[in-house]
């Protein structure tokens, strides 16, 4: 079983914190849904962490995956603490697909 490397609070934006629930989740293993992937390697976390807010300044966000047959990311939203956001990275301007509570 392929286990998610998480970030330590170090590594995250001071106002994130993992939801336990998510955590939760993660640690028995439910990290893969086709057609979305977890992000399960601190590198992987870390160059989405880095590279959304260059490709769209502004948007506080915290990458947790990636479907695999597009450049769409799912992530926690500073602006929504209890949701989450889907957006296309790579395809400035933002164009939000979702969001979920």
């Amino acid at each position: 079983m392929r286990l998610v490397e998480f970030l330590d609070s170090s590594e995250l934006p001071g106002w994130f914190a993992y939801p336990a629930r998510f955590k939760t989740v993660v640690n028995q293993g439910l990290i893969d849904f086709h057609p979305w992937h977890m992000f399960v390697t601190r590198q992987e976390m870390l160059v989405r962490l880095h590279g959304i807010p260059k490709r769209f300044p502004g948007l506080d966000v915290v990458p947790f995956a990636s479907r695999t047959d597009c450049d769409t990311v799912a992530c926690f939203e500073k602006s929504n603490p209890v949701g989450i956001m889907e957006f296309e990275d790579f395809d400035p301007p933002l164009h939000i697909h979702s969001r979920f509570c």
